[in-house]
């Protein structure tokens, strides 16, 4: 309806310092004064406006160009935000229950109790064969880790500390 009365019932007015001017009038009953203001407020940067009651169900909205943008085109961004602004509004008002209830949620806080879980150990018999399972590893790891000595003549095996461990005590006396 606000698109058809841009371009049907658009009033442009010459005034002064080759200013245009374009009024648009706005029904209360399909776009509340807030989407009004938002949309009118998003324009703002192309050019100004101004919010005039005439009765009770309508509102004029005046844009006049600030620069060189074209009024029309103003006017069309205008109606077209106003649009925009009707949906976050319905959206806004369908989703108030679920804001409520994630603010709730965030500011409500409940201790959540831990669960008894039943001894999740081991029996005496799983110890006893893990244990045996650990030794076996350490002793593998010792017997390569001596046997590494020996086959490496060159001692390309030997970490860095073990390189130079005595060559800094050396330095340091």
């Amino acid at each position: 309806m606000l698109q058809d009365s841009v371009n049907s019932d658009l009033r442009r007015e010459k005034l002064k310092h080759s200013k245009e001017k374009i009024l648009l009038k706005s029904n209360l009953r399909e776009y509340p004064l807030d989407n009004i203001r938002y949309a009118a407020y998003s324009v703002t940067d192309e050019a100004y406006v101004l919010l005039k009651k005439l009765s009770s169900k309508i509102i004029e909205v005046s844009l006049k160009q600030k620069g060189r943008n074209s009024v029309k085109k103003t006017a069309m961004r205008f109606t077209e935000e106003l649009k925009n602004e009707k949906i976050r509004a319905d959206i806004f008002k369908n989703n108030s229950e679920l804001r409520e209830f994630l603010i709730l949620k965030a500011l409500s806080y409940e201790e959540k109790s831990q669960p008894q879980a039943e001894d999740a150990g081991l029996t005496p018999e799983q110890e006893k064969e893990l244990d045996e399972l650990i030794s076996q590893v350490e002793k593998e790891i010792k017997k390569e880790s001596s046997d590494c000595k020996k086959q490496d003549p060159l001692k390309i095996n030997q970490t860095w500390e073990e390189k130079y461990a005595g060559k800094n005590k050396k330095n340091k006396k």
